[in-house]
């Protein structure tokens, strides 16, 4: 029983070394028969994995192209802002500049507001400064120019409504630059200003400056206002009928100054 085990682990064994023999001779045939085999099989495996590949590549490209184009949006936003604000504070600073020049600031004390809007249907102006900046009703508004645009007629926390000279409810003593021709300035609304109580015997001629007077307390003397427009006299009326081209352009109003004290 022993010797037929011991023969059949005998012959077991030189069989392996012949197959090992065998394949190290014909280790290229073998391979090339297994690859030949297999072929058919892991073709379509191949090709689908490099179809997922392309697809995953794909999406991380399209995803990476959306973050760079997201990060280029951003720093582009990022940049018009800044220039925005560039721009403003320039605006501002030559807002300053121009009234320093004039001596403004020297004559009065000053709240630098920036219009937020416009109401030209009412005369009015929306303006950035309020209660919490110590803002009152009824105290002048004007450019760095020195021209009177209106007064404050309502205040809120941060906000308060400016009523132009043009307003129909705006009246304020002023007189001729120049002649001392004194009257009362009222607003007839949609930005028109009338120079009335002129006697006819007055001499008004076009292009003549109007400013105001301290008359009443309601603006400080020397504001300008604007400029004769037309001039009609009557036999028969006691007094001038005057039109006032007022001296700013409410589409230009960016900044303006409050006079918080005078």
């Amino acid at each position: 029983m022993r010797l037929i085990l011991n023969r059949k682990i005998i012959g077991l064994i030189l069989f392996l070394v012949l197959l090992i023999v065998f394949a190290n001779i014909y280790q290229s045939q073998v391979r090339n028969f297994f690859f030949l085999v297999s072929e058919p099989i892991q073709k379509p495996f191949w090709k689908a994995g490099q179809g997922i590949s392309n697809f995953l590549q794909a999406i991380a490209f399209s995803q990476k192209n959306q973050e760079e184009n997201q990060e280029l949006r951003l720093l582009v936003e990022e940049l018009l802002t800044k220039t925005a604000n560039i721009a403003e504070l320039e605006s501002e600073n030559k807002t300053l500049r121009e009234a320093l020049e004039i001596g403004l600031r020297k004559e009065f004390s000053l709240v630098l507001a920036q219009v937020t809007g416009k109401d030209i249907a009412q005369d009015s102006l929306i303006i950035n400064k309020g209660a919490e900046d110590l803002i009152q009703n009824n105290l002048p508004v004007v450019t760095q120019q020195k021209v009177l645009v209106g007064k404050i007629t309502e205040v809120f926390d941060n906000f308060s409504r400016v009523y132009l000279i043009s307003s129909e409810n705006s009246s304020f003593d002023g007189k001729i630059l120049g002649s001392e021709v004194p009257g009362l300035v009222k607003g007839s609304g949609n930005l028109k200003i009338s120079f009335d109580l002129v006697p006819q015997y007055e001499e008004v001629k076009e292009g003549e400056l109007l400013i105001t007077t301290a008359l009443g307390g309601i603006f400080p003397s020397g504001l300008l206002v604007g400029q004769v427009k037309s001039v009609k006299k009557s036999d028969i009326e006691p007094f001038q009928q005057i039109e006032i081209q007022p001296s700013f352009d409410i589409k230009q109003l960016d900044y303006l100054f409050i006079i918080s004290s005078f």
